[in-house]
């Protein structure tokens, strides 16, 4: 369900990710590294997703 603002809910990202840097640049929202858990095993995420809202 879109806000007021127009913020909605996308697809997910492939895997849980926490502790991760978000930014926007050039329009784009782009989410670099932070961490998830495989089997009770910190894993650091070397991966970088990025969004285009106005692609959907």
């Amino acid at each position: 369900m879109a806000s007021a603002a127009g913020w909605g809910k996308r697809a997910q990202l492939l895997a849980g990710n926490d502790g991760f840097v978000a930014v926007t640049l050039r329009g784009r929202i782009v989410i670099v590294g932070g961490t998830t858990w495989d089997c009770d095993v910190k894993r650091w995420l070397e991966l970088v997703w990025s969004h285009d809202p106005g692609i959907g």
